[in-house]
This record gives structure tokens, sequence and C-alpha cells, in this order.
């Protein structure tokens, strides 16, 4: 293994969890330390490791944090093959992966980082080759739990699971190609090779039923958004004229015929749901926070403000890294672009409207109390005032002028 210096040789030299500070680094300066700290997968590790990357801090150590830092570096380690998995953990089945936090503790912000990685033991060509596999060729080949974990955390809409249907055969077919060019005599390129010996054609059907199963049942529990109905819609009624297009058609055929129709009946009634994103909830949690700030902002221009309202102001770009991270963090796999927008969309709308709403309750409540008559001044809580209360308490203070000599009246005597 070659040998690194500065911060890659630091993180290459990690044989357990660590955390590494990479404050005063550039985005220029990423690519490179990418390359060398995680381009190459480890053969020496007997675990493994999670390295913990400290991209940024609050208020007080933000200043040694490029603001870009973190997408330079989620950009490289793409670049070199990982995907982000917000369950990765300390398994091999996680080596290639990356995660972001936000240590509320210690108000930091993380990027972990479990790097490519050989397990112990595997035959040390085979770790030299190191094959890359995309991301939907470690669908195929990892365990049924994790599949499933992924299914459920990774894929929350009909039309993301659709397409994870669509992945498996495209590489159930990518399996059939490279055994008939075996038939053939025609040796298979070594990462053919590679996933060809560990994928399994019965796991990948097991895979495909639990999807069936799945998008089935959010059909018939009505779990579906509005454009989930609309994809599933489409596929039911052009599934049905084909059917209809069959000649002579057999009971089979026939079956299916009333099966899909009954499927298109059920659809029309859904009336669909909303699927917010992944993590809506601090999303708009960091929003009401930005709203509050909303004051400040206008204060801003005129000038006029404190040094702790300064400080309070300058949240406001890191709130806003925080909720495009968020965002980006609740994309789904396989999403389109245009379904990620809308989801977006449909919780920014939403969390305006209940606001909205907010605000003119409170104008409601304000308005019905003083149309009641209640006010907090003086005048609301009096009245008329009692004349003779108050003419006598003028009266005993005549009287202690005129014991004095000082009465008004005395003088006219």
């Amino acid at each position: 293994m070659a040998a690194f210096s500065g911060r890659a040789g630091e993180i290459r030299a990690c044989m357990e969890t660590e955390q590494v500070d990479l404050g005063g680094v550039t985005p220029a300066q990423v690519p490179q330390l990418v390359a060398d700290a995680f381009g190459t997968p480890r053969d020496d590790l007997t675990e493994m490791i999670r390295v913990s990357l400290v991209v940024g801090a609050g208020k007080l150590g933000r200043q040694k944090y490029h603001a870009d830092l973190p997408k330079a570096l989620v950009a490289a380690l793409r670049e070199h093959g990982y995907e982000e998995d917000t369950g990765a953990a300390l398994l091999w089945d996680c080596a290639g992966s990356f995660k972001h936090q936000h240590d509320t503790g210690k108000n930091l912000k993380i990027l972990h980082v479990y790097p490519l990685a050989t397990p112990p033991g595997a035959d040390e060509d085979e770790a030299d080759a190191g094959p890359q596999w995309t991301p939907q060729q470690i669908l195929c080949i990892c365990n049924m739990e994790r599949f499933e974990d992924a299914v459920r955390h990774r894929t929350p809409t009909w039309q993301t699971r659709r397409q994870l249907v669509d992945v498996l055969k495209a590489e159930g077919a990518s399996i059939a190609a490279m055994e008939q060019k075996m038939c053939t005599g025609t040796p298979l390129e070594p990462d053919e090779q590679a996933f060809y010996d560990e994928v399994s054609t019965e796991l990948l059907e097991q895979k495909a039923a639990y999807l069936q199963t799945a998008l089935r049942d959010m059909v018939q529990a009505g779990q579906i958004d509005t454009r989930d109905k609309a994809a599933a819609l489409a596929a039911a009624t052009e599934r049905l004229r084909e059917l209809q297009g069959v000649e002579n058609p057999n009971p089979k055929v026939l079956k299916q015929i009333e099966k899909t129709s009954e499927r298109i009946a059920h659809l029309e009634t859904i009336r669909p749901i909303e699927v917010p994103l992944q993590h809506h909830a601090e999303i708009v949690e960091i929003w009401k926070r930005l709203q509050e700030l909303e004051p400040l902002q206008k204060k801003e221009q005129s000038g006029n403000l404190s040094l702790n309202e300064i400080r309070q102001l300058a949240e406001r770009d890191e709130l806003r890294e925080q909720v495009a991270m968020l965002q980006n963090r609740s994309r789904a796999w396989f999403e389109e672009e245009d379904s990620f927008e809308a989801r977006k969309t449909e919780l920014r709308s939403k969390f305006v409207a209940a606001q909205r709403k907010k605000r003119s309750a409170a104008q409601a409540r304000a308005a019905k109390k003083k149309a009641s008559g209640w006010a907090p001044t003086s005048a609301a809580r009096g009245g008329v005032r009692n004349p003779g209360r108050a003419k006598a308490k003028g009266a005993g203070v005549r009287s202690k002028f005129a014991a004095l000599g000082l009465d008004s009246d005395s003088d006219s005597d």
C-alpha cells in the first residue's frame, strides 16, 4: 500500500473507528484527498471501520470549514463508487458508503465514511481487482434482510419500487447474457465473473416476488400518491389493452383481463395520500426558525441591529444549508427529478398554509377580545371615575396646605 502524508495518511492509518477534523481543507484539495484516503480499497482491516470527518460546526467554529466542503466531499466520494446509505453500520456489507450526521450535542457537522475494503481472508488477486459494483448490483447481491430494509426506507413510493422491479429484471437479463456467453465458450470479463459468482438467481426471484407483493399491498391499502396513481393507472390500462388484443384468448388470458379490469376500477376509487420527505419534520423545524428571523431581516436593512441580533442572523446560511442537505438526503432511490421536486414543493406549500392558518387564528382571537371590550389599558379598566372620591381627595390635600398657611383661599382673606 502506498504511503500517504497529511490528512490522507492519517485516514489511511486508521485501523479502528476514528474522527478526523477537516478544518482548513478547501474544495480544491478534496479530490486528491479523497483519492488518496478512500480511492483504493483497504486490504489491511480486520473489521469494518467508520471514519468520521468533521466538515462543519456551529457559529463559534464555523470559520474553520469551507461552506462547500461537504458538497465537494460527497461529489468526490461518488466519483470513487461510494453511495449514501443512511442505514450504514459497521458491517462489511456497508463498505463504500457514507452518511451525514449533525451532532447537536457538540454542534458539529459530520460525514461518516465506511471505506472500500476487502474482508480478511479474501483472495489477494480478487482484492487487487476490487470489482466496483453499481448500486443496482449491490441490491442484487445483498442479503434479503438488507434488501427489505432498503425497500422500506429508500423506496417509499409505488413508482420507485416499480423502478426497482425494472432494475432486477435488467440485472436478471444481464446474468442470462453471461450464461449464454459461457455456453459459447467465451470467458467472462473479470467484473462480470465477480458479479456472477456473488449473485444468486434464486435470491433475485425472492426479491422480485417481495417487491410485487409490496406493490400490490400499496395499491390495495390505497397507500399511493397522485403521481403513483397516475403511473399505476397508465400501466394497468396498457396491460389491459395488450390482453384485449390477444386473438382467441384462452381462459387464463380472460382471467387476467378480469383481474386487470378490477385493478383499474379499484385504482380509480383511491384517494391519493401524500408521501412526505423522509426528513420532513426536521426540515419544518428549521423553516420555523428561519421564519422567526424574518423580522430581524427587515430590521437589518435599517442597520439598527444589536450584537445578539447580528449573531442570530448569522445562523441563516447554516440553517439554509441544513435544509438543502436534509432535502437531498430525503430523495428516494430511483426517484425521478420531477417527482422529487413536487414532493419538496408540497411540503413547503403545506408549511406555508399551516403558518398562514396559525396567523389568521391569532388575528381572529385578538379581534374577538377587542370586540368584547377587553383591553390592557387603564382607560378601559376604569370607566367613569368617582367624582366624590376625587373631590374628597382634593379637599384633603387643600386642608393640609391650609394648615401651613399656604391655601389660596387664606390669601384672599
